[in-house]
């Protein structure tokens, strides 16, 4: 008996129209390396930042670099191991390539995390968290957002810490130009006339607040 598979290029809006498959031909070699070295290359956890909360308790926020061309599972256990995470947060599939930002944990001052992963070839590798570790930027920024009057509070500051971390990313080289907007944002009062907000997304200084800073990094990082 004969089987086709494929990969999918586009399979129509429903499965029963029409389909175009992609030629895989120029992946083959693509494809073999990835399946035979599956494992073999690094699985690295890595440490992001920790924020520090104005209640004097820590958040450690931790990603990740799969060098594997294909996706790793490793369940929770020996293999992947963070005893502080008691609620599973961590994952379980890794996903190639640089992963950042994939979960965050609170912890107390005193407190040491470790978060320690092995992949199916070689050493265990372990990401450190402590009070003494490099902080978050921004979170004076969120401090404020969160603060405004019109915020539907459907946001945690760990979201907010992530999500500017990753916008900071977005302006290579100009971190100097991202800094001086987030300690605009920072200084904007809560009423909600400084503010726009939206269920959507985090609350946003509103124009012409930090529009001369934000204009900034966005000329260093050639947008303009």
């Amino acid at each position: 008996r004969h089987h086709i598979a494929g990969v999918g290029y586009w399979t129509g809006l429903f499965c029963e129209d029409y389909n175009i498959w992609a030629r895989i031909d120029p992946l083959l070699g693509f494809l073999r390396g990835a399946i035979e070295a599956a494992g073999r290359q690094p699985l690295v956890p890595r440490l992001e930042c920790v924020d520090e909360a104005p209640d004097g308790t820590f958040t450690a926020f931790f990603g990740y670099d799969n060098q594997n061309g294909i996706s790793l599972g490793l369940p929770h256990g020996r293999r992947n191991r963070l005893a502080a995470d008691g609620a599973g947060v961590r994952p379980e599939l890794f996903a190639p390539g640089e992963q950042p930002w994939q979960f965050a944990l609170p912890f107390s001052a005193g407190q040491r995390l470790s978060w320690e992963l092995q992949g199916p070839v070689g050493p265990r590798r372990v990401a450190r968290a402590s009070a003494a570790s490099p902080r978050c930027a921004c979170t004076a920024a969120c401090d404020a957002a969160l603060a405004a009057e019109c915020n539907p509070g459907i946001f945690t500051r760990e979201v907010c810490v992530a999500e500017c971390q990753t916008f900071a990313q977005l302006f290579a080289g100009c971190q100097a130009e991202v800094d001086v907007y987030w300690s605009c944002v920072a200084g904007v009062a809560p009423d909600a006339s400084n503010w726009i907000c939206d269920p959507s997304f985090l609350p946003q200084a509103a124009p012409p607040s930090c529009e001369a800073e934000f204009f900034g990094a966005l000329a260093c990082a050639g947008y303009l």
